[in-house]
């Protein structure tokens, strides 16, 4: 049986080497701003499987904000942390609310405020909410750090498929973790949904995926 505490035990260690002190001290510094202005956030994508163990490093910060403070985090960007804004808008298939990606020195956050992945003829929208966010508490952090659900980003990667085929490979490791550690039928279900309130829907054949998984029967 795979030991995904140990590993992001290991990883929460690593993160403390020397080729991660900037994205590190970054990290830190907008994690302080962000809360010392109370701005609803957490990271997604890469970190937050980094930090369940389910990935063993990552490249850049995916921080997720409310649509209500996307504008004041951008500011904090900006003028308190001085981060460059390299880009903004989306690409064809990731078209969220508010995308923007900027750079500290070499290191890169992509701001996203409702992220939506269009692919497969279909629109996944997950714009942050307090059921979708965890704060993962390690006694070798300085703060307790908010990341999304696992759940709402197998849906995320899945779709992501259909702009990127390399996504896959994330899509599996966390179907993996799914056959350790089983995911919130309710949360799963509801962003496999295809008739909530906001419009949102997966493709087909990723609701099917999930039922010949069996995720639920453990």
């Amino acid at each position: 049986m795979k030991d995904y505490r140990s590993q992001a035990l290991d990883n929460i260690l690593a993160f403390y080497d020397a080729e991660y002190t900037p994205r590190r001290e970054l990290l830190y510094r907008i994690v302080r701003e962000f809360e010392s202005q109370k701005i609803q956030f957490a990271l997604g994508c890469s970190f937050s499987l980094f930090v369940r163990g389910i990935v063993d490093d990552f490249h850049d910060f995916d921080v997720l904000v409310s649509n209500k403070h996307v504008e004041k985090a951008k500011q904090i960007m900006k003028e308190v942390i001085g981060a460059t804004l390299v880009a903004v808008g989306g690409n064809g298939y990731c078209n969220s609310d508010d995308y923007s990606h900027w750079q500290v020195s070499n290191c890169d956050v992509d701001l996203i405020a409702g992220f939506r992945v269009e692919t497969f003829g279909h629109s996944l929208h997950v714009p942050i909410n307090e059921e979708i966010i965890e704060f993962l508490d390690f006694e070798y952090l300085p703060y307790k750090i908010p990341v999304i659900c696992v759940e709402p980003l197998y849906c995320l990667y899945s779709m992501m498929e259909g702009w990127q085929h390399k996504r896959r490979y994330k899509k599996l490791l966390i179907e993996e973790y799914f056959s350790y550690v089983p995911p919130s039928k309710d949360l799963l279900q509801f962003y496999l949904s295809s008739d909530d309130k906001r419009h949102s829907s997966v493709a087909p054949w990723i609701q099917r995926r999930v039922e010949e998984f069996g995720f639920f029967q453990k």
